[in-house]
């Protein structure tokens, strides 16, 4: 009895270790990139897994500006002169679950990952 208790605890803790590194990815490491979009359109592409020293990009539309700060693999918007700043409110991201967008200036900041060619179940692309 007390074999079969053991033998079924290293099933489920088998079981979760391999669920977990499906859900991470399989433990590959994906180039990240991130697109800048200016009204639709690419403005920018930038390779986040080759930013070694952190900057900062300023992105002028007709509608204002946005500052945006590339660190680590993520990207985020520090300032902005729109008048919520809800991008600047959003904070870093690191995947592609949630873009970054400024509505008033027409702005949409997206991390694309790999070179796959899969679907992303989150954004469908």
């Amino acid at each position: 009895m007390k074999n079969k208790v053991l033998i079924i605890i290293f099933a489920l803790a088998l079981a979760l270790c391999a669920a977990v590194i499906l859900l991470r990815g399989g433990g590959k490491d994906e180039a990240k990139t991130a697109e800048i979009m200016l009204n639709g359109e690419v403005e920018r592409t930038i390779d986040l897994s080759a930013a070694a020293e952190p900057y900062d990009l300023r992105i002028e539309s007709e509608n204002g500006y946005n500052v945006v700060h590339v660190e680590g693999g993520a990207v985020s918007v520090t300032e902005a002169d729109c008048p919520d700043k809800v991008c600047v409110k959003q904070g870093r991201i690191t995947g592609s679950a949630y873009p970054i967008v400024c509505l008033p200036h027409k702005l949409t900041i997206r991390i694309v990952s790999g070179e796959s060619g899969e679907i992303d179940a989150v954004t469908g692309r």
